[in-house]
């Protein structure tokens, strides 16, 4: 087990955590794999893999994982979608605040 790994595996059972946690936690690690050269394709079927994996593992009953697991990726899409929405907005304002300025203009 390396070091990083057991850093994780203490900080997470030192107090309960929550799932917004837990996140925060596997995407601080997803940028250690990929500032290590990890290919997002191969990261993304890793976590999908580990999370089915670990949630067959633990329930009780093997039809209570793939609900949560479809239940989390439903959220990352709506909030995905949501943060496009914004970027998209705020895109939008800005190229709108530009109206009707001749294109010779330095905006500052």
């Amino acid at each position: 087990m390396t070091e990083e790994t057991n850093s994780l595996e203490q900080d997470a059972v030192a107090d309960a955590v929550t799932v917004d946690e837990v996140v925060g936690k596997v995407r601080a690690f997803v940028r250690t794999l990929l500032n290590g050269g990890a290919e997002s394709p191969d990261i993304t079927f890793g976590l999908a893999f580990v999370a089915t994996e670990f949630g067959l593992a633990v329930a009780e009953e093997s039809v209570q994982v793939f609900p949560v697991v479809l239940s989390a990726v439903t959220s990352a899409a709506a909030n995905h979608k949501s943060q496009t929405e914004e970027t998209e907005a705020s895109s939008s304002e800005v190229s709108n605040s530009q109206e009707g300025k001749p294109n010779s203009a330095t905006l500052h």
